[in-house]
């Protein structure tokens, strides 16, 4: 007669869940940090001068690309 043993114990299935669910938690912290700064640039743009902005650099148009740009990094293309 031959006994098979389980591989995973109870306590080690528990800590793999409990780890993804961790980092899991942690990137959706790290996305509401983004999306909050993404906001709050954009909101600041929006209600500078077009003066203001061209003094920056930018303009209306691009308001949108910097906050992005600010928030989440530039993009590669």
């Amino acid at each position: 007669m031959s006994i098979t043993t389980n591989t995973f114990a109870p306590a080690q299935i528990g800590a793999r869940i409990s780890a993804r669910i961790s980092a899991q938690l942690a990137a959706l912290k790290e996305a509401r940090a983004q999306k909050a700064v993404y906001y709050k640039v954009r909101t600041q743009l929006n209600r500078m001068s077009d003066r203001e902005l061209a003094d920056i650099g930018t303009n209306r148009l691009l308001i949108d690309d910097v906050a992005r740009e600010a928030a989440f990094g530039k993009a590669e293309r």
